[in-house]
């Protein structure tokens, strides 16, 4: 197994039906070339749902920015169906 260290400058999740997707904004060089963007490693990964913000505060020891999509996937599914 390998260590790895880096730091971590924001935390967010996004709550959406069924689960919760994380992202990790890093101190990490992108992987794409300058020309692309300059933006850091971002890591992304999914968390059963409503358990993302304490994964990110038991984990990472940090408060993460939330964004809650539940009520608003279900409004614009709901919509799109009704056309």
């Amino acid at each position: 197994m390998t260590e790895l260290k880096f730091n971590i400058s924001k935390a967010l999740v996004l709550l959406t039906n069924g689960t919760d997707e994380v992202t990790l904004y890093t101190t990490l060089p992108s992987p794409y070339s300058i020309e692309i963007t300059d933006e850091p490693l971002k890591i992304s990964f999914k968390t059963p749902g409503g358990s993302g913000v304490d994964y990110v505060r038991d984990n990472f020891n940090m408060e993460p920015e939330v964004i809650d999509v539940r009520g608003i996937v279900k409004s614009v599914a709901g919509n799109l169906h009704s056309e």
